[in-house]
């Protein structure tokens, strides 16, 4: 044994000078050598510890099986292993396996015993320069730096060097902490390698680490609760913009792990009631408004890891999404309400009793993205003399809605607010009374005008209104569309953004507006309403997936091809998930770099896979879509 022989070699060395190290226990020649300054005391501890952990081991594996020679180890994932780790005394109960707590025993006296060899006798006192792992890099401090790059780059490290100096940052300058950690790195190491980004995942944990007022005894905490390590390792490795929320505010962790918060979706009353009672707590405007993007944060945190670690289907991710813009939106109506409604007489109503803001697009259709802007409009319900003053409030209103929730503060931005599809756009009232607006889509709407009303729905202030307001221009809506009309409006639009993307700067394949991407299934759904709404009845959704289904039922897609259709729509859309969520950042185009594809590939389809395999199976799926799109629009409207 390295420890046994390591120890009596250093018995010959010094015990001429000090008769106390010359003694037949190990134990007491180790207290020896550290008492008289011939070993540190880490190093001292380090073996004590390993000493004993390594008899229990020896006789573990004599009483497993009843031979005193044959001591090889089993494999850490047989059930020899499991019993030989029960053998040993360790327990069932806790998050940790007995086998687990066993190997992370295992690895890390096994480095301690390597790195005292190294460092008393050589690097050639080590049987082989292929030996070594994980513990070896953290608990050594002249580990020769081919083996340790050679360690880290076997486990998917790029940049070495940092993760180097990640791992130091982590461990600390020694003593317990260090100690601690090598058991965590033991368990954490697994996951590590196998994560898209091992690099990305040590820098953001070194990062979240500077955080905390004391490491150790947050790794102590992740050893009792694997879970939770992988929880924090998926974000670090998976969301440079997830990664950068904890770090600012290390406390919403504990917040996250929370079971009920974490495997359920919060219904929209929940998350308005914890808002409120924010706004409540304020000391003022800007206090309000960085309590609401800190808000945002944590939900999208607690939102992104149900997708990103519990595979959660991105349908529900869409929806909460947008129940959470829902949220803050009218959230920021209340707050604004309060400030403006103070100057009007007793007599004149509150507007939430004659406002009503309505979203389009993918808020609209209960889909929204992690870094979609949100399109709004509003309108309010007019009242004779008291007319102008509603306007003039509701307008005020309209635009303390935009300002609160895209305007940056130290805490940023919560949404991006577009408010330029209202009639007129631009140029237009920036509030709508209802019978003007409702006069506006019965005669001078374009066309994409009435397409993009497909996905309008109320979210904030009176809802009902909102929807009288929809259920009074659902027949301009559905009317009766001619074929060619439709067809030909779409296709343009189409190309228009076709062309666009050509003459951007990037190269990337852009799942959103590229030929068979989001926007084809999105218009080839809407045009498909608009046609068939009158002649089959057809019920209008704006909600992409509800109305692929009404289209099995109204027998205009068959259930095969809607099936197709569908799975290709969410899988398009994860894709442009998985791209926001790594820096909040609204884009829809796959990067060009090769390693990037990979891991986008492995952040998508697991750690086994490629850039290549992804590539081909969105290769597929573009083409199906288009087919699609060409088939049941196109062909359909045209032919």
């Amino acid at each position: 044994m390295d420890l046994e022989y390591g120890v009596q070699t250093l018995q010959v060395m010094y015990g001429k000078d000090v008769k106390d190290i010359r003694t037949h226990s190990i134990h007491a020649a180790l207290k020896a050598l550290k008492e008289n300054g011939y070993m540190t005391y880490e190093i001292h501890d380090r073996l004590a510890e390993a000493y004993r952990f390594l008899r229990e081991l020896i006789n573990g594996l004599r009483m497993l099986r009843g031979s005193a020679i044959d001591l090889f180890l089993p494999e850490t994932d047989t059930s020899e292993f499991e019993h030989l780790a029960r053998r040993m005394g360790y327990r069932i109960g806790g998050a940790i396996t007995p086998a687990q707590q066993l190997y992370i025993d295992l690895e890390t006296h096994m480095a301690g015993v390597r790195v005292f060899a190294e460092k008393y006798f050589g690097l050639d006192s080590l049987p082989g320069t292929d030996t070594g792992t994980i513990a070896d890099v953290i608990l050594s401090d002249s580990l020769p730096p081919e083996i340790r790059d050679r360690i880290l780059s076997d486990s998917g490290i790029k940049d070495t060097a940092r993760a180097y100096t990640n791992l130091q940052g982590l461990a600390g300058l020694g003593g317990s902490r260090r100690e601690a950690f090598g058991r965590l790195a033991v368990m954490a190491w697994d996951i590590i390698k196998r994560s898209p980004d091992p690099d990305m995942a040590l820098n953001n944990w070194e990062r979240y680490i500077r955080s905390l007022a004391s490491p150790e005894f947050h790794y102590n905490v992740l050893l009792s609760h694997p879970m939770h390590l992988e929880i924090l390792l998926a974000i670090f490795s998976n969301s440079q913009f997830l990664s950068d929320t904890l770090i600012r505010y290390p406390g919403f962790f504990d917040w996250l792990i929370n079971p009920e918060l974490l495997n359920s979706t919060r219904r929209r009353e929940d998350l308005e009631n914890e808002l409120r009672k924010a706004a409540d707590s304020c000391r003022g405007k800007r206090d309000w408004l960085n309590k609401l993007r800190r808000f945002r944060r944590r939900e999208i945190l607690r939102i992104g890891t149900r997708d990103i670690y519990m595979g959660i289907s991105t349908r529900i991710i869409m929806h909460e999404l947008s129940i959470l813009a829902e949220a803050c939106t009218q959230a920021v109506f209340e707050q604004s309400v309060k400030d403006n409604f103070k100057e009007c007489s007793a007599e004149t109503l509150s507007p939430h009793e004659y406002f009503s803001i309505i979203a389009f697009g993918k808020l609209g259709g209960n889909e929204l993205n992690y870094s979609s802007d949100i399109d709004l409009i509003g309108i309010f319900q007019p009242d004779g003399a008291r007319s102008n003053k509603r306007k003039e409030i509701a307008g005020r209103i309209l635009e303390d809605v935009r300002s609160g929730l895209s305007s940056h503060t130290e805490e940023g931005y919560a949404y991006r607010v577009d408010l330029r599809l209202r009639p007129f756009g631009s140029s237009g009232e920036i509030v709508q009374s209802m019978p003007s607006i409702i006069e506006y889509y019965s005669h001078s709407a374009l066309f994409w005008e009435i397409q993009a009303a497909i996905k309008m729905r109320p979210i904030a202030g009176n809802l009902r209104l909102g929807y009288d307001f929809l259920e009074n221009i659902k027949s301009f809506i559905l009317k009766p569309w001619e074929r060619n009309v439709v067809s030909a409006e779409i296709e343009k639009m189409r190309k228009k953004a076709i062309k666009n993307i050509s003459h951007g700067l990037s190269s990337g394949i852009d799942v959103k507006s590229g030929l068979g991407g989001i926007r084809d299934v999105e218009f080839m759904v809407q045009g498909l309403q608009l046609l068939y709404s009158s002649e089959k009845g057809l019920q209008i959704q704006g909600n992409t997936m509800l109305a692929l289904e009404s289209m099995i039922e109204a027998d205009i897609i068959p259930y095969e091809s809607a099936k197709i259709i569908k799975q290709d729509y969410i899988f398009l859309r994860r894709i442009e998930h998985y791209l926001q969520i790594l820096e909040d950042r609204q884009t829809h185009t796959l990067p060009v770099n090769k390693d990037e594809i990979n891991t986008l590939a492995k952040r998508m389809l697991g750690a086994d896979a490629d850039g290549e395999e992804l590539l081909d199976r969105l290769d597929k799926c573009l083409k199906r879509v288009r087919a699609a799109y060409e088939n049941y629009l196109i062909g359909k409207i045209s032919g």
